[in-house]
């Protein structure tokens, strides 16, 4: 299975160790403008070019937005999500 991770706060690099230790493959979208953007990607975590394209791709879906941008990308998250998808809240202080 595919997991995908929209966002990124401080939960991201705790995941990425799981996933790592489960041999589960990763894929990591977040809009352009959010702020603590790395600018690598630890090894094994593709980067999505566009969020139609990690939820194509991904069933489990964990939502690591910070709260500045949280609703618009929880609202973009939203229009593409289907039944199929899981969804999992990480975001503090929202």
């Amino acid at each position: 299975m595919r997991v995908g991770l929209v966002g990124y706060d401080q939960s991201v690099e705790a995941l990425v160790l799981l996933c790592k230790q489960t041999k589960t493959k990763l894929t990591f979208w977040t809009p352009e403008d959010a702020p603590d953007m790395p600018g690598k990607l630890p090894a094994g975590v593709k980067r999505a070019k566009s969020l139609d394209e990690l939820t194509s791709s991904c069933q489990l879906i964990f939502f690591c937005s910070v709260p500045g941008i949280a609703r618009s990308v929880a609202r973009a998250l939203g229009e593409r999500v289907r039944a199929n998808h899981v969804i999992v809240h990480t975001s503090r202080a929202l």
